[in-house]
């Protein structure tokens, strides 16, 4: 009871859950929380978990912290018990082996980031994340989705970085390339200060790489698809296999974003069923990417000086295009799939895949482009995220982008599809600079500003779906999937229609 006080304290928060009135060691699974392993007011920890008292006290303290948990969780989203572990001190091989797994499209949610932090930072963030999913679940119900995306949100707010560490971000944003021994000439930084940085940041979500696949080549071209934001929807998009990524607006009045890559044989058809669904659709055409860790604070300076600049740097144009001659296999997939989990492959990694002729598979798919040695800057630190469109005409696209970019951090597609032409993409700004940033636009884009929102964004980790690769025909298996994804989202908007009949 000491334990749950002394919680209760200093995370702000009161008692959600009955307490055990005392605790046995015995032989049984291990449990994530209270409820699965409270029984008549015993707590019965897994002898598999309980290695020593040292540990046993701090599954007790882990149990004290769930105690502040709302029971609705434990079948909502039971991964915030996670931040429990943590709290009590409790090492990631336990909590691996005890864990309730995220949904597979989120394989890069790790809580123990929250070791980044100092002990009074992750005791404020904790309380704070636990009292949001409580109130959540009282109101209208969460999910992963939306405990996942206040978690990096509030992260990031509260993690550090070094003057090193903004110094190699920065240089990696200007040459994502890089090598670490042309940053220490360039920075006069020594390697192993730069290689603790780089982890560090890869760690905290800031770093993907030093590798990357070139997913292009592959077939597949880039679909922006805009929804009635409902959590129905979203949790069959993210189910399709072909789903990259979803941009979900703060205000469920506005359409959420799914970001595909898709087979380009299967748009028409797409187009064609999203349309008479009355959903939207958007190809891509090509894309601008600028990053800046200091996006201007005078914005509308910075907005003006940008219109007479021509774009010289950072920004970068690409179409889509496919690895032609080069015949691939599921094992080939395998080894890309790799280096999208972890942002690397050696020839010890792919031998330990079990494909076949890894020396020479892996040499191919370097040589041929499907594997390049590119770092990707995935979070810039303090900013918030917007959902912008912008009506505009291909040949205006670079200084449309040019614009946006001069005071955000910026991704933007040059799109066609339902009626629309122009950009539309996430821009990341200050926060206390938002408000300016969309009068900015306004003034200077009038009617062809169509929407900026805030968006919640938690960059899963999309992976090839090779089970869907066929070998003989080179082209993704996708029509199941499609057919699939289609009759869903029919009969969630056929239900909602009924209901609404009904009121």
């Amino acid at each position: 009871m000491s334990d749950l006080r002394d919680l209760e304290r200093s995370l702000g928060l009161t008692r959600a859950r009955s307490l055990p009135e005392k605790a046995e060691v015995v032989d049984e699974p291990p449990s994530i929380h209270g409820t699965s392993s409270l029984r008549r007011g015993t707590l019965y920890i897994s002898s598999e978990i309980a290695e020593d008292e040292l540990t046993t006290r701090r599954i007790i303290r882990k149990e004290a912290v769930s105690a502040l948990i709302s029971p609705k969780a434990d079948f909502e989203v039971p991964q915030i018990h996670d931040v429990a572990w943590v709290v009590a001190g409790l090492g990631r091989n336990l909590w691996s082996r005890a864990r309730v797994p995220p949904p597979r499209r989120f394989m890069n949610y790790d809580p123990y980031v929250l070791n980044n932090l100092s002990e009074r930072s992750i005791l404020t963030l904790v309380g704070s994340l636990i009292s949001m999913i409580n109130s959540s679940l009282e109101v209208d119900g969460t999910d992963f989705f939306t405990y996942f995306s206040i978690l990096r949100r509030m992260l990031l707010g509260e993690v550090n970085l070094s003057q090193s560490d903004m110094m190699i971000l920065q240089s990696l944003s200007r040459n994502p390339s890089i090598r670490p021994r042309d940053i220490k000439e360039q920075l006069g930084i020594s390697e192993p200060t730069i290689s603790r940085s780089i982890r560090k940041l890869k760690s905290l979500g800031f770093l993907f790489g030093p590798e990357n696949v070139n997913i292009s080549k592959l077939g597949l071209a880039t679909v922006l698809v805009e929804y009635p934001n409902s959590r129905e929807i979203r949790r069959v998009f993210w189910e399709f296999p072909f789903t990259y990524n979803q941009m979900i607006p703060v205000s469920s009045h506005q359409d959420a974003l799914a970001l595909l890559v898709i087979p380009w044989e299967s748009i028409p058809i797409l187009s064609k069923e999203m349309i008479g669904l009355g959903i939207r659709i958007y190809k891509s055409k090509s894309s601008f990417h600028d990053f800046q860790l200091a996006p201007a604070r005078d914005i509308w300076g910075a907005m003006a000086r940008s219109m007479s600049e021509v774009i010289t740097r950072r920004g970068y144009f690409c179409e889509g295009s496919r690895g032609r001659g080069v015949r691939l296999s599921k094992d080939d997939m395998k080894i890309l799939n790799h280096v999208m989990i972890h942002g690397k492959v050696t020839l010890n990694d792919v031998k330990a895949i079990g494909v076949s002729s890894p020396k020479y598979r892996l040499s191919r798919l370097r040589e041929r482009g499907f594997i390049m040695r590119r770092y990707l800057i995935e979070v810039p630190k303090g900013l918030d995220s917007l959902y912008l469109k912008v009506r505009c005409e291909e040949s205006e696209f670079p200084r449309i982008a040019r614009l946006i970019a001069a005071a955000s951090t910026t991704t933007l597609h040059f799109v066609e599809g339902s009626g629309f032409r122009g950009c539309a993409g996430i821009s990341f700004v200050r926060k206390e600079m938002k408000g300016d940033f969309a009068a900015g636009l306004s003034a200077v884009l009038g009617n062809r500003l169509k929407v900026i929102t805030d968006i919640m964004d938690v960059n899963p980790l999309w992976l090839i779906p090779e089970e869907l690769w066929d070998e003989r025909s080179q082209k993704f298996t996708w029509e199941p999937s499609l057919s699939d994804l289609i009759s869903q989202i029919y009969e969630l908007l056929s239900g909602n229609e009924k209901n609404e009949e009904k009121r």
